[in-house]
């Protein structure tokens, strides 16, 4: 019922000699260069409109998540290019909650 007990001297000792051990032998760490992912656009641009609307033309359903990692834009901006597409035509609204919306393009 008392424990374990304590570690002997010599287990102690051999703990110490595979730590200064690993220090001495612990190779150096090469610095790996990662490569560059481009930043995601924060703010609407004319041309970011005509890549959504050839994005927008492929797709069957399109929710603005889909849009935002095709067209590589923050969430809130694809919001904004999806409500400006459904307000010029491009697209129609489906169906809306509070937390997304789902779009389809308009077939003429």
């Amino acid at each position: 019922m008392g424990g374990k007990g304590k570690k002997g001297i010599k287990q102690i000792e051999k703990q110490q000699m595979l730590k200064e051990k690993a220090k001495k032998e612990k190779p150096k760490k090469t610095v790996k260069k990662e490569a560059v992912k481009p930043k995601p656009l924060t703010h609407l641009e004319s041309g970011l409109l005509t890549s959504a609307k050839q994005a927008v033309a492929e797709m069957k359903c399109i929710t603005p998540y889909e849009l935002a990692s095709k067209i590589n834009v923050k969430l809130s901006i694809a919001k904004q290019i999806l409500r400006s597409l459904a307000s010029a035509g491009v697209i129609k609204l489906v169906s809306k909650s509070h937390r997304t919306s789902i779009y389809t393009p308009v077939t003429p």
